[in-house]
């Protein structure tokens, strides 16, 4: 239902500014009858009331605004890949659960000393 603001009778409408009934929440913008723009606010949902998982990265599901990340992401928004078992000597997880290795190190997880 489009709902207007109405200031005269007989319900003339003399404003074409949107109500949105209920009101946006969270600091959403009410763009037209009923829509809320929630850009901005880390909200979601028509009434900017569901919390955002747009910043969940790498494939992480989201519940209720927290990021449940795949296999080999971590950290608050996916975004820090790991390895298991772990990289050694300061070797750094690349993509399919391998390890890249300083140029004194070796090995499928860089615990070999070329030294």
């Amino acid at each position: 239902m489009n709902v207007y603001e109405i200031t005269e009778y007989p319900f003339f409408i003399t404003s074409k500014e949107a109500l949105c009934d209920p009101k946006c929440r969270n600091d959403g913008i009410c763009v037209s009858p009923n829509q809320c723009n929630c850009v901005g606010t880390g909200y979601t949902g028509a009434l900017c009331d569901e919390l955002s998982c747009d910043h969940c990265l790498n494939g992480a599901s989201c519940f209720g605004g927290i990021c449940s990340c795949t296999e080999h992401w971590t950290g608050v928004n996916c975004e820090t890949r790991y390895c298991d078992p772990p990289c050694e000597n300061q070797g750094t997880c690349i993509e399919n659960n391998r390890c890249e290795c300083p140029t004194s190190f070796a090995g499928t997880r860089c615990e070999i000393s070329k030294l």
